[in-house]
Formats: C-alpha cells, structure tokens, sequence
C-alpha cells in the first residue's frame, strides 16, 4: 500500500498517538535535559520531547506499552516540576 507523499509512517515499534503533558518551570534546556532523562526511563517509554515555547512534553510509548498517569506525574514532579495536564490519546 503506497502512503501520500511527504506522510510520516511511525514506525512499527512506537505508538502512532503521543501523550501530551502541560509542565509548570520548563523553560530551560538543562531543565528540558532532566525532565526527558526522568520520564525517558518510565517503562514503555519511546521518546520524550520537550517544546520549551508551549511548556508540553511530548512522550511517545513503545507499541503495545501503557505508562499510568500517576507514574508520569510521579517522574515529573521527582524532576523539579509540577504536572498541569496529562493528555492521553483517545483510543
């Protein structure tokens, strides 16, 4: 099956939908560093990605991989920062 050109494919490890959480304090690349290393070591856990400008980190799971939101509250708060929101995707 050919895709539309310039569509992104996810690749077949990683969950196609990220989690969207809001974080207070974000605004620093050293800050940014702590907080990918702390939630980068949850379980089931592909990639963290930290958009300073909007105070969103974006984590993406492996496929098939479920964190709970407690879990990613716990690692951001034990990272200096306070959670605001935590986005799942919808099924």
């Amino acid at each position: 099956t050919a895709s539309p050109v310039g569509a992104q494919q996810t690749p077949p490890n990683i969950s196609a939908q990220p989690i969207i959480i809001r974080v207070d304090g974000a605004s620093c690349p050293f800050c940014a560093f702590g907080l990918e290393k702390r939630l980068g070591q949850l379980e089931g856990v592909a990639s963290v990605r930290l958009e300073m400008k909007d105070g969103e980190v974006i984590v993406t799971l492996k496929k098939g991989a479920s964190v709970s939101e407690q879990a990613l509250r716990q690692a951001i708060e034990d990272a200096g920062f306070t959670p605001r929101e935590i986005i799942f995707p919808k099924p």
